[in-house]
């Protein structure tokens, strides 16, 4: 009787968990689609769109895969010295960035070190670049790659890496913008299927 009991607890405890992280997906995934609607807003009337008028006569919505609590990825955060570096970007442009922490993290049993950039490295929080190419760029993401943004505190130890996050540079929408090239230590040898993708390109 006793062991039924346990066992029965311990069903009911692993229910309760599986129903609290079922929530904690519906509730990202609501808040993942939520955003992605306010990008397309932006895109479509914010006078800082890189959208043409003319784009955006036909503009129907960015394209996305769809949200994947999988590829909420913990990372562990190696600061380097603030050094600037000079960094090409597509119109044959150079901009100095500063490339001052190194993100460690798996994805599907993969190590990877992606560089993190910022032009301020001096802020007690650090508004983060990481630009990334993989094994969907050129296919069913932009060429030119994507990039992910993360806000850090300075001299943080951990952060987390948010894929469905993942969108294109402003040059996928607009070929008069300029926009960073993805470092080759930042290509992850497998396909990301996860945030913005082509389908619903603007020009």
């Amino acid at each position: 009787m006793y062991l039924i009991k346990n066992i029965g607890l311990c069903l009911l405890i692993s229910l309760a968990s599986c129903n609290q992280q079922g929530a904690d997906e519906a509730a990202y995934t609501t808040k993942v689609l939520q955003l992605r609607a306010n990008k397309n807003y932006f895109l479509m009337n914010d006078r800082q769109s890189p959208l043409t008028s003319e784009v955006k006569k036909a503009f129907p919505g960015l394209a996305y895969f769809q949200p994947d609590w999988q590829y909420k990825i913990p990372a562990k955060v190696i600061w380097n010295p603030a050094k600037a570096k000079p960094m090409p970007h597509t119109m044959g442009r150079t901009y100095e960035m500063f490339p001052v922490c190194n993100l460690l993290l798996t994805i599907n049993k993969i190590n990877l070190q992606l560089a993190a950039f910022t032009n301020n490295p001096n802020s007690d929080t650090l508004q983060l670049l990481v630009p990334f190419k993989d094994k969907t760029s050129g296919a069913t993401t932009y060429e030119g790659g994507r990039y992910i943004d993360v806000i850090l505190p300075a001299g943080a130890t951990e952060a987390m890496l948010d894929f469905n996050m993942a969108y294109h540079p402003y040059c996928a929408y607009n070929p008069d913008y300029s926009c960073m090239i993805p470092p080759k230590e930042n290509f992850i040898p497998i396909p990301i299927e996860a945030g913005e993708k082509l389908g619903n390109q603007p020009h």
